[in-house]
């Protein structure tokens, strides 16, 4: 079977990781307590939450979802979602440090 490509950009992402950031942490965590006690509202409040803040982790946090409840034809879209932020994360961090290098080198 081998690796497939998301499996090696998962790689390569997970070397440059940067932090996750404060409130995206807290609101995890509040999401997973919210699903432990099952209070349905709070976790969904909590999910719309996260995926304002960060929609990574929220696909991420559906994506999970959708397996322990064994959609799996969800998880598989979920899953090419994921690869697609991913992907748009770095091309926006690349153009970036583009325009970084412009401003300081004056070229590029």
């Amino acid at each position: 079977m081998g690796l497939q490509p998301y499996d090696l950009f998962d790689l390569v992402a997970e070397k440059a990781r940067l932090p996750e950031d404060k409130e995206t942490s807290i609101l995890k965590s509040q999401l997973d307590l919210a699903l432990r006690l099952n209070r349905e509202q709070e976790a969904e409040r909590l999910m719309h939450e996260l995926r304002s803040v960060n929609p990574l982790a929220y696909l991420k946090a559906e994506h999970a979802k959708a397996i322990k409840e064994e959609r799996y034809t969800d998880a598989a879209v979920l899953d090419e979602q994921i690869t697609e932020c991913k992907v748009q994360n770095w091309l926006r961090r690349r153009e970036e440090r583009n325009a970084e290098d412009e401003e300081e080198f004056g070229f590029l």
